[in-house]
């Protein structure tokens, strides 16, 4: 999700915050309800009350994925009950997506060979070194065991995956090896924890591609392929998968910040009737969203509130939340244009992604694996759904006749004069 502020873009990457949630108890104290959830760092939690249950859902953000390959964690708890149906209240984290191409998304991406056909080659065309990626073939001037062809990815990388593919005529490589160095001066064969210098199976045939993950994947700046057996003549087509060392390095910093402040609690009220409430944490404070749904609002509030949580008090902003209720038919309605979201169902047969909120200009809706979490932008921005994005002014959303009303009405409760 990108943010546009004062002509300059920056990228929003934000994490949940550590929720207990309570319910209220008899002389306005709180009692924990369940012991306490402890959300995805980089993912979103959303909990509402269903038919005398707590029942919430996280998920990650766009780039991350929850370790063990789950999409999505649900957790229930029902009312009188002291623990989550589904387990442990420790959730698992979501990681950084280290999949893609290295040789597509690395723009210094350089190839060094041991040699090449220089005149026609066994297909009759003439393939040049940098032929060696996913995008053509390289073949050497010579078939034997000590031709290869390196990339160099221009900085250090964790290498997750490869795949493999030949000619489409006839010539493919069938066994080889993977080496892989940090300078490119010292050589490391690919290990996998067994065997030191371990053999990797290439193709059946000429025109399938192949593609295998490492059981124990490298951190390398250079990879260097050296095939070993073939079938007429050596012939790849050759990519390498993961991303940069630096972004897993970061995540695990992060992470292990987040894993340091695990004895921080801020108690999330439970749920409005009608509604939600869904946290995310950023650098430096907590910000929660409480939110109506089927068309309700938060009386003289509208249909979302922002919540926020000073770490050193534990005490969130609008709390007790107040209960969700019919909306006024005299509220104008905002100006739209375009489709936008409002709940659950929105979300069913939706791509993942942010959409314009039908509520409130501010807030944007962020449909993943199907489900609906509402979202708010940076104070004084709305989201604009064409752009994507959050800026001062939308070009998608117009809420100015309802900030008229509001201030309307304000003024004529401050100087006590009858409602619209």
């Amino acid at each position: 999700m990108m943010d546009t502020v004062a002509g300059w873009t920056v990228r929003l990457l934000v994490s949940v915050t550590v929720v207990t949630v309570a319910r209220a108890a008899g002389g306005g104290g709180t009692e924990a309800l369940c012991p306490d959830l402890l959300p995805p760092y980089n993912g979103v939690l959303k909990c509402q009350t269903l038919n005398n249950s707590l029942q919430c859902t996280a998920t990650c953000l766009e780039g991350h994925v929850l370790e063990g390959g789950h999409k999505v964690i649900h957790r229930t708890c029902l009312e009188g009950a002291h623990s989550w149906l589904q387990g442990s209240p420790r959730l698992p984290r979501c990681v950084q997506l280290c999949n893609r191409s290295l040789t597509e998304a690395t723009a210094d991406v350089t190839l060094t060979v041991s040699s090449s056909m220089t005149s026609a080659d066994h297909t009759g065309h003439h393939p040049s070194p940098l032929q060696a990626l996913s995008s053509g073939t390289w073949s050497p001037a010579v078939d034997n065991i000590l031709q290869y062809v390196q990339v160099d990815l221009g900085s250090p990388h964790t290498v997750r995956a490869w795949s493999l593919r030949g000619d489409g005529t006839g010539s493919y490589v069938r066994l080889f090896r993977l080496l892989f160095s940090v300078d490119g001066l010292h050589w490391t064969p690919y290990s996998d924890g067994r065997v030191m210098d371990k053999f990797l199976t290439g193709n059946f045939d000429s025109s399938t591609e192949v593609t295998e993950e490492l059981s124990n994947p490298q951190m390398a700046r250079y990879v260097r392929l050296n095939p070993l057996s073939w079938h007429r003549h050596i012939a790849v087509q050759w990519d390498l998968f993961g991303c940069p060392y630096h972004v897993l390095k970061s995540h695990c910093d992060a992470a292990q910040k987040i894993r340091s402040s695990d004895s921080f609690r801020c108690r999330l009220p439970q749920p409005p009737h009608s509604g939600a409430v869904n946290c995310e944490r950023n650098a430096t404070h907590v910000v929660c969203t409480a939110y109506c749904l089927d068309n309700r609002v938060f009386p003289d509030l509208g249909p979302a509130l922002d919540l926020t949580c000073d770490p050193d008090v534990g005490v969130f902003t609008h709390t007790p939340l107040p209960a969700c209720v019919e909306r006024n038919t005299t509220v104008p309605p905002l100006n739209i244009s375009g489709p936008c979201m409002r709940e659950e169902g929105d979300c069913s047969q939706t791509s993942n992604g942010d959409y314009q909120y039908c509520g409130d200009c501010h807030y944007f809706s962020t449909c993943s694996q199907g489900y609906f979490f509402l979202r708010p932008c940076p104070e004084q921005l709305q989201f604009d759904s064409h752009q994507g994005l959050c800026d001062y002014h939308s070009a998608t959303c117009d809420s100015k006749r309802l900030t008229h009303f509001k201030a309307t009405r304000a003024a004529r409760r401050l100087f006590s004069l009858p409602p619209l």
